[in-house]
């Protein structure tokens, strides 16, 4: 069958990334759609300041790649 469609984000700061042992699997809170072009800059904007993220964003599960340098 086909693959699904995968959304990527680069980079997040670390401590938005939590890990649960539970089901061996990454996640972080992530904004929620519609993406509009106001919502993606700010959140661009909070990452760049390191601001924590939302509590009310969803769960999302995520794949670590690597690192940025």
């Amino acid at each position: 069958g086909r693959r699904p469609l995968m959304k990527k984000i680069d980079i997040v700061p670390t401590f938005w990334v939590d890990y649960n042992s539970q089901t061996k699997k990454f996640f972080t809170r992530f904004l929620s759609p519609p993406y509009t072009s106001e919502n993606v800059n700010n959140l661009h904007n909070m990452i760049k300041k390191c601001d924590y993220p939302l509590r009310e964003w969803p769960l999302y599960s995520v794949v670590l790649k690597g690192r940025a340098s």
